[in-house]
């Protein structure tokens, strides 16, 4: 029951990407839908960019994660940065592999998420000007 409902609202959510590809028009996507009244979105973090944003949002999404992948692998050169890059490590792959279950950035994982990897920036721009990384 669970998973045809589920592919009932995948299929919706891949009619209206395919309508409007490049610019969604917010997150009507799922409420318009009727599949579901209890939700607006589903509990699918890429799905939520792609059908409520368009690629544009789905783009930018993924370009902040690149980022944020490529500023723990420049910290993980110097050993002093361990505790640092272990929080990183752990804030992507929380977002990112329960992103496929769960809208992660939202409310209070979306605090904690983004306050840790403010730090982990914060800490790549000290050794930037420090070392010239």
């Amino acid at each position: 029951m669970i998973l045809k409902s589920l592919h009932k609202l995948m299929a919706y959510s891949d009619t209206n990407f395919n309508n409007k590809t490049i610019l969604i028009t917010g997150g009507a996507g799922f409420i318009g839908s009727n599949l579901f009244i209890s939700g607006a979105h589903a509990h699918n973090v890429y799905y939520t960019y792609l059908v409520s944003g368009g690629l544009l949002i789905f783009s930018i999404f993924a370009w902040f994660w690149f980022y944020i992948v490529w500023v723990i692998i420049k910290l993980m050169t110097k050993r002093e940065n361990e505790w640092i890059v272990l929080t990183g490590v752990s804030v992507v792959l929380v977002n990112l592999v329960i992103g496929w279950v769960n809208t992660t950035l939202h409310h209070e994982h979306a605090i904690l998420s983004m306050f840790v990897l403010g730090l982990v920036i914060a800490q790549y721009r000290i050794l930037f000007a420090r070392y010239n990384l």
